[in-house]
């Protein structure tokens, strides 16, 4: 079962907490105040402590990146382009466009989509320069590859999978309940009965 990040927007908690993908809750009470725990999406992680990145004031990375942060006094969540090779980091002061608080914290995202739908561009997935939206369906066809368009649903796979656990499951169930119960296993059951199995 994957494990899920919550965060306490009142007392500042953190918690990871297992659940199914299909039973996921949004929101769950916090042990420490009154408040609640929200769900929020994080990397994964190796240690206790959620990777964030070191803040870096070097020209070393010249380029852009965008980075979610969310506000700790209002539940808005914004994106912010920090501009590497402008000496900028995670770690600056940000403002919170709804209230104005500067009590902002950086949340780790992941995105999986295009980069670019402006033609000719190499596609390093597909190893050659595509000229179309239709060039690109064609080569994926003939490579026998399913094309990614926007954002990858990763809940529904995860509930496919969740699903197939549990049939799984049901199945086990029924085995074991036929094995303790049907008549048919009761010269089984005797034999397990008589070798102190059972």
């Amino acid at each position: 079962m994957p494990v899920y990040e919550y965060y306490c927007e009142s007392c500042g908690l953190s918690a990871d907490k297992l659940f199914s993908a299909s039973r996921r809750p949004d929101m769950i009470d916090c042990r420490d105040c009154t408040g609640s725990l929200q769900y929020v999406i994080s990397v994964s992680k190796f240690t206790d402590k959620c990777f964030v990145p070191e803040p870096k004031r070097s020209t070393e990375f010249g380029g852009m990146s965008m980075h979610a942060f969310a506000c700790k006094d209002c539940p808005k969540k914004f994106e912010v382009i920090v501009d590497f090779g402008a000496n900028e980091a995670v770690s600056d002061e940000r403002e919170c466009p709804e209230c104005s608080s500067t009590n902002v914290r950086w949340v780790p995202s992941c995105r999986i989509d295009r980069f670019s739908e402006s033609f000719p561009y190499f596609d390093r997935g597909l190893g050659i320069w595509l000229k179309s939206k239709a060039h690109r369906r064609q080569v994926c066809k003939e490579r026998n590859i399913t094309p990614v368009e926007g954002d990858w649903d990763v809940d529904s796979h995860l509930r496919k999978w969740d699903d197939e656990d549990v049939k799984e499951q049901k199945a086990y169930d029924d085995y074991c309940d036929q094995l303790d119960n049907d008549p048919a296993f009761a010269s089984y059951r005797k034999k397990q009965r008589d070798h102190g199995l059972i």
